[in-house]
């Protein structure tokens, strides 16, 4: 069907191949978001999702865990360097030490990963893009993050998340969503769908028709 941009109609379908062959988020698939918690009682999973790195600050997620009722599911590499100076064998000491962390290793399904957790973290001290807050909203999962460069664009204080400063921060916020989950949930999700191929498809229309 023709779209319409300031009076010339554009065939959606021209567009459609351009984006088509980006390949964009595969992740969008026909998965059923409930907006709920997955735990009924007072267990909060909260999870971070990425590689060992220092600038991903797991140091800082690993004190989240703190949080009042909280439990964290690390996800992580395929493979660990266990020398025993290394960054990653660090990061292991520190999570066998926490009752309250659960490392699950590597995980390719990612309906594994957002269906096991109520809210996902982003402890980064720097951050391009964020793909796994998309793919997070995708599933109705509500994001809080540090501050940077992806995650600013990506969260709306209050209304799919928020931003943190610290853990105390990450504590409060944490409780927050968890007092209006179907909310948080709902509006993640939605925040996700301009991220589809069509979102991108309605987003790119007018630069499409400038080059005609």
């Amino acid at each position: 069907n023709p779209i319409t941009i300031a009076s010339t109609p554009i065939q959606y379908s021209r567009l459609k191949h351009l984006v088509d062959d980006l390949h964009l988020l595969p992740f969008f698939n026909s998965h059923t978001v409930e907006y709920k918690r997955k735990t009924i009682g007072d267990i909060v999973n909260i999870g971070i999702v990425g590689r060992f790195s220092p600038v991903k600050n797991h140091q800082l997620a690993f004190s989240v865990s703190s949080c009042p009722d909280c439990l964290l599911h690390v996800y992580g590499e395929k493979t660990l360097s266990l020398k025993e100076d290394s960054y990653e064998a660090s990061l292991l000491n520190m999570m066998n030490a926490n009752k309250s962390i659960v490392y699950h290793g590597f995980e390719a399904d990612l309906e594994n990963i957002y269906k096991n957790i109520d809210i996902l973290i982003i402890t980064s001290k720097t951050e391009s893009f964020s793909l796994v807050n998309i793919e997070a909203y995708s599933y109705g999962v509500p994001v809080l993050s540090t501050m940077t460069e992806g995650s600013s664009s990506l969260i709306i204080d209050g209304y799919n998340g928020f931003i943190c400063s610290n853990k105390e921060d990450f504590c409060e916020k944490i409780k927050i969503i968890c007092n209006n989950y179907a909310s948080f949930s709902k509006n993640a999700y939605k925040s996700s769908l301009k991220h589809t191929k069509d979102g991108y498809m309605k987003g790119l229309l007018p630069l499409y028709e400038k080059i005609l």
